[in-house]
């Protein structure tokens, strides 16, 4: 995603949700949360990551990704407003989003 244009912080396996929120109040401009999970045991905490950012933060979009998410369906089921499967996927929906020359490209907290 950095050399794509965008800034963002990897803050590691296992965040807990008052963690994610802090570093989301710790960036004003953030754009995208990139949140990942590997093991069907953790769409519980995956699901309630998403409602905390949205209540927090409304105005961030929540993109879900890792091998647990079976496609977009699942991924808006869980709360999020999109699916990536991989970088290259997440760089595109955010380009989608904040096309150049319509928004400033941003920070994206989560996994870059």
């Amino acid at each position: 995603l950095r050399r794509r244009g965008w800034e963002g912080s990897d803050l590691g396996a296992d965040v807990p949700i008052e963690s994610l929120l802090f570093a989301l109040g710790d960036v004003a401009d953030v754009k995208a949360v990139g949140l990942s999970v590997t093991h069907p045991s953790h769409l519980s905490s995956l699901e309630a990551s998403c409602a905390a950012v949205r209540d927090a933060r409304p105005d961030v979009r929540i993109v879900v990704g890792g091998g647990a998410i079976d496609d977009e369906e699942h991924a808006v089921e869980l709360g999020a407003d999109g699916y990536a499967a991989s970088g290259g996927d997440m760089h595109e929906l955010l380009d989608e989003w904040f096309p150049v020359g319509r928004a400033v490209r941003g920070p994206v907290a989560g996994g870059s």
